[in-house]
């Protein structure tokens, strides 16, 4: 027993002593000033900054000895992107061999706790922003501490084993905005040759993401899946995937939209030329990357629509020089948009897509046209009507129906263009209304963030009164089936709630045209004391029609009537108000139906016809007639002048045939 008690006394005596002796070796061989020397500068160097801490020490670890850094922090550099960084705890486990002969060679690093804030240089302070940087070497030219160094910095700090938890880190640009990543756990694994070719493979948490400073704020998670290798100036990504469940946005100035859902799968794989990426015109081929981009569903939710629109799904795939848009559908209430195609990221942004719809009802899904158009954030200025072009190209539409103020219009098709130049709709062609229409139309920039709206179409074969009804502010009255040639121009203006300066020039042919229950008309049958009826049959009316100031102008309508015409000039506005100066006209047999008490009766001619002008005013609904009082008091004053001449001379020769008698 007393030699049991013996042995367990050496073991556990050898086992202190191989605890404790190391212990004291390390604090004896690496006291802290000598590992301050030791440390401190080549993290200095690596980073570009004055790096220091509060405590430095060995000790040991389960694998080998431990490096203990507290509170690490960096001196002040105002030219170094990397502005500020803490880190409470930085623990570095160290091979013994190296550590020996008083080097360091790292196994892992543990970092907790971090947090970064790196300052991205502003656009002219950019590499290449200078004069002469499209030079060769221009790159090279990059001061100390700029962008290049945090590259060699990573590489310095490399270890075959890096962990962070509880990180985060802020890209700052200047006047713009502020991107605010939280990494609550991070893992890298690299390997470093001696050909200096390193492979890298890294998982993350990123938990939140936002952008802030932006118009627009942004929060999202995601998670990082990285294993690639880095040999010279080629990177070679043989597997890259980034997902993010949760994605939110919103306007910072309070807008009138808000998304929500799930963000995208991007899977990435390939070879890159980082030598040719940083050059001013990289080629597609030097970044032989594969991409494939899953999108998921994502709400939006806007005051310009009454049911959320939704990303239902689609998916992105191919290279840089080329990806293949399939299965992309956006959902809205009852309605569905198909996109497919293709987009050219490099060298020059283009698309080429097709979008489909069998259904589109505008009707559920735009708000009342009666309700005010939402007045810009406070302090805010409505944007241009055409934003930047951010991806030139065009789009080919086909969209079986769709339902715009009760009308369904069919067999809409077409191609949109979009350059630099603005947008055109060309080959437009569309089934409503029991006719066809076909024609063009091109808007372009114009000063102080405007449009000009240009564009020519032919109406052929329409119902007058569907379309009347549902496109002009005529509702009814007039009937038959329309064809039309028209051209317009109009200017579009920020926050206007309607077109400035609209020009229409249009050729009207109207055929089998009757009125029928026009107040106007009736009005002025009332005031002529002609019966007019509830339909009036016009046959064929062809008429040339403009509209200059919201007005409708028109020169010269001819309309028949039974006995006579009616012919007439003026303006309707586009709110309903009347401005017409017309002549009615009957022939003998239409003025012998007048109604002897109708005070037209005194303007007949010598043959029994009658002219009488008269004006037009008052609104479509409510329309008021004038005669041309001058005339009618001109006519009754001849006529009286008439009867008292002719009573005259009557009287006159009955007195001289009296005095003849007298003298007989």
């Amino acid at each position: 027993m007393k030699k049991l008690r013996a042995v367990l006394i050496t073991v556990l005596a050898i086992l202190m002593l191989l605890v404790v002796v190391p212990i004291l070796v390390l604090k004896f061989a690496f006291p802290e000033a000598k590992l301050r020397a030791l440390v401190l500068p080549r993290a200095s160097a690596a980073l570009g900054r004055t790096v220091d801490c509060e405590r430095i020490g060995l000790g040991l670890g389960w694998r080998g000895a431990q490096l203990e850094l507290d509170a690490v922090s960096l001196g002040p550099a105002e030219e170094n992107p990397l502005r500020s960084l803490e880190l409470p705890a930085l623990r570095a486990e160290l091979a013994w061999g190296p550590l020996l002969h008083r080097e360091l060679d790292v196994k892992s690093l543990r970092l907790e706790g971090l947090r970064a804030r790196v300052v991205l240089p502003a656009a002219e302070e950019a590499p290449g922003a200078a004069s002469g940087a499209g030079a060769p070497g221009a790159a090279s030219s990059v001061a100390p501490g700029g962008a290049e160094s945090l590259a060699p910095a990573a590489l310095a700090v490399a270890a075959p084993d890096v962990r962070l938890s509880n990180a985060e880190i802020v890209l700052v640009k200047p006047d713009a905005f502020s991107v605010t990543v939280g990494v609550p756990e991070a893992r890298f694994a690299s390997n470093m040759t001696r050909a200096g070719a390193l492979d890298l493979t890294a998982t993350l948490r990123l938990d939140p993401i936002r952008v802030e400073g932006a118009p627009v704020a942004l929060t999202a998670d995601a998670s990082v899946d990285l294993d690639l290798g880095l040999a010279g100036q080629t990177l070679t990504l043989r597997h890259c995937r980034v997902e993010m469940p949760g994605l939110s946005a919103a306007p910072v100035a309070g807008g009138a939209w808000r998304m929500s859902g799930q963000g995208p799968v991007l899977q990435l794989a390939g070879t890159a030329s980082l030598a040719a990426a940083a050059a001013e015109a990289a080629p597609a081929a030097s970044l032989g990357l594969a991409i494939d981009l899953e999108l998921r569903p994502l709400d939006v939710e806007t005051s310009a629509l009454t049911a959320p629109l939704r990303v239902a799904g689609g998916r992105l795939a191919g290279d840089l020089s080329r990806l293949a848009v399939s299965d992309l559908r956006v959902e809205a209430g009852e309605s569905a948009l198909a996109l497919a195609g293709t987009i050219t990221p490099l060298p020059e942004p283009r698309m080429g897509l097709t979008l489909r719809s069998d259904r589109l009802d505008l009707d559920a899904l735009l708000p009342d046209s009666t309700a005010k158009a939402a007045a810009p954030a406070a302090g805010g200025e409505p944007g241009p009507v055409l934003p930047p072009v951010a991806l030139p190209g065009t789009v080919d539409f086909h969209l079986g129906a769709v339902v715009l103020r009760g009308a369904t219009i069919e067999d809409l098709r077409g191609r949109l263009v979009i350059d630099a130049e603005g947008l055109r709709l060309e080959d437009l062609g569309l089934r409503l209304f029991e006719g066809a229409a076909a024609g063009h139309l091109a808007v372009t920039p114009a000063p102080a963030g405007a449009a000009r709206c240009r564009g020519a179409f032919m109406v052929e074969g329409v119902r007058a009164p569907a379309f009347l009804r549902t496109f002009t502010p005529v509702k009814r009255g007039v009937e038959g089936v329309l064809g039309s040639e028209l051209e317009l121009d109009m200017l579009l203006v920020p926050g206007a709630d309607k077109p400035r300066g609209l020009d229409v020039d249009a050729r009207v042919d109207l055929a089998d045209a009757a009125l029928v229950g026009l107040s106007a008309l009736r009005a002025v049958g009332q005031v002529a004391g002609l019966a007019v009826p509830e339909r009036w049959d016009l046959g064929r009316v062809r008429q040339q029609v403009k509209v200059r100031d919201d007005k409708v102008i028109t020169e010269n309508l001819r309309l028949p009537l039974q006995g006579g015409h009616v012919l007439g000039s003026g303006t309707t506005g586009l709110n309903g108000v009347l401005d017409w100066r017309g002549t009615l006209h009957l022939d003998p047999a239409g003025a012998a139906r007048l109604g002897s008490g109708s005070v037209l009766q005194v303007l007949k001619e010598p043959d029994g016809s009658l002219d009488v002008a008269f004006t037009l005013t008052g609104t479509l609904r409510e329309p008021q007639v004038t005669l041309d009082q001058a005339a009618i008091r001109a006519k009754l004053r001849e006529k009286a002048e008439t009867e008292l001449k002719d009573k005259g001379d009557e009287l006159l020769q009955k007195g001289l045939d009296e005095l003849k008698k007298r003298f007989r």
